[in-house]
């Protein structure tokens, strides 16, 4: 089956990985998530909301490589490895 013509949702959702790098602790950045075998790169803009584990605010300087991360977002495109945040929690602290 060729999938390649095929739409594919684009829309906001939930992606869950580890995290392994983070560019700064100052919004706007990036950072490196894990999910599965794929490694992603999220957008966080000035306006992303950045929450602790018990759904508190936060900030990225709580956030360590290696923490369980949850980004609300969407991807670039439906061939990319781009995330743009909305929303990231930190699900390990």
């Amino acid at each position: 089956r060729d999938v390649s013509k095929e739409k594919i949702n684009i829309e906001k959702h939930v992606f869950e990985g580890t995290l392994q790098s983070l560019a700064s602790s100052t919004l706007p950045t990036t950072l490196s998530l894990l999910v599965g075998s794929n490694t992603y790169t999220v957008n966080i803009p000035t306006n992303a909301l950045i929450l602790a584990k018990n759904w508190t605010a936060t900030t990225l300087g709580s956030f360590i490589v290696g923490d369980t991360v949850r980004v609300f977002g969407s991807l670039q495109s439906s061939t990319s490895t781009v995330i743009n945040a909305l929303v990231l929690r930190n699900a390990s602290r």
